[in-house]
């Protein structure tokens, strides 16, 4: 990038990237005026990166430990990186059920919704789609950050009614 003339680098407008720190230098050393991209692949790996750590999190709180084989967070984790709209109807099951047992506090299955709702804004096809599903997307988000409710107070639901464990 330094290489380029400055009217070069004045000139672009967007960059795609990779989200890493190396990309991220480069953009605020040289294309500080560009608008920044980055690909759906990677944006869904961090949302699958979030749940990773939440999921690890409440394990750990709840049970003052890693994962084990005979925690079904930790035995059926991969269905929770998996494409919802991928799950076979038993696999969903499966997924009902870990997150019945293994999230008490619904922050597991809040993860997992809006990561499921950043691949649909992803996947949407127009600008009005796309403005609607931004919107979901952000109450996603504030439900997903709601204080903690006392025991017993029933399951949280996410934005259209729809309770957060799948």
């Amino acid at each position: 990038m330094a290489a380029r003339s400055a009217g070069w680098r004045d000139a672009v407008e967007v960059v795609a990237i990779d989200p890493s720190a190396a990309f991220r230098k480069a953009l605020r050393d040289h294309l500080r005026a560009a608008a920044v991209s980055v690909d759906a692949f990677h944006l869904v790996k961090l949302a699958n990166d979030m749940v990773t750590q939440v999921r690890q999190r409440v394990i750990r709180e709840q049970k003052g430990r890693r994962g084990r084989l005979e925690d079904s967070a930790w035995v059926n984790r991969r269905l929770l990186l998996r494409a919802g709209d991928t799950l076979s109807s038993r696999a969903l099951a499966r997924l009902r059920a870990t997150l019945r047992t293994d999230d008490p506090t619904d922050e597991i299955g809040a993860a997992w919704g809006v990561k499921e709702q950043l691949r649909t804004l992803l996947t949407s096809g127009s600008l009005a789609q796309v403005h609607e599903e931004k919107m979901r997307l952000g109450a996603f988000v504030l439900t997903a950050n709601m204080p903690e409710r006392p025991t017993g107070s029933g399951p949280r639901s996410t934005p259209g009614g729809k309770p957060s464990r799948c």
